[in-house]
């Protein structure tokens, strides 16, 4: 089943692989999956914890590194409705 906008949530999938990666380093166990929760469709979804999603987590860990050695902020999002649920709009 396809939950209500899945496929545009792939920024919530690389975040659930990093946490994956977090319980890998303390509890030295792969982890294999994982679930996120929409609150408005009431429903789990179950995400693989690919190694596709590993290496996306190990990108976005080095243009981080990359931003904080250069001191600069990141460009804004392509679609600028991201914005409104962004806890660092007002920062932006």
């Amino acid at each position: 089943m396809q939950l209500p906008g899945a496929s545009r949530r792939y920024n919530w999938q690389v975040q659930l692989a990093a946490y994956a990666l977090l319980v890998e380093s303390v509890y030295g166990r792969p982890v294999r999956r994982g679930f996120i929760y929409y609150i408005p469709a009431r429903r789990a979804r179950e995400v693989p914890i690919t190694p596709e999603l590993r290496q996306a987590v190990h990108r976005a860990l080095a243009e981080l590194d990359a931003l904080v050695r250069t001191e600069r902020y990141p460009d804004p999002p392509a679609d600028r409705r991201r914005c409104a649920a962004c806890e660092y709009r007002r920062f932006c």
